[in-house]
């Protein structure tokens, strides 16, 4: 997958986290199902990086989990933590390659 790829669907990602008229929650479930699943199909070029999407994807979806029955059980500091968590890649990969 191209550089350019992966920071466009972060990009989407993080503006979906910081500007959709619902809870964080909701935000982070939508960005899960719009933005970060599709990454899974077209991998991050960087090896730490994609490594640290792969961590994201695997907390908010463990095998055989569906993301929104976990996001609903976890605490508010989990969901801000995750979010953040996506935030931070998006800033990684724009250093690498920045749009």
């Amino acid at each position: 997958m191209s550089a350019a790829y992966a920071w466009e669907k972060l990009y989407l990602a993080v503006r979906a986290l910081a500007t959709e008229n619902q809870p964080l929650r909701g935000r982070l479930y939508d960005v899960y199902w719009h933005n970060l699943l599709i990454l899974k199909t077209h991998p991050i070029p960087w090896g730490d990086l994609r490594q640290k999407f792969e961590d994201i994807c695997h907390e908010l979806a463990p095998p055989g989990a569906d993301p929104k029955k976990v996001l609903a059980a976890w605490p508010d500091e989990d969901v801000s933590r995750i979010a953040g968590q996506v935030v931070d890649l998006f800033v990684a990969i724009s250093r690498r390659h920045p749009g």
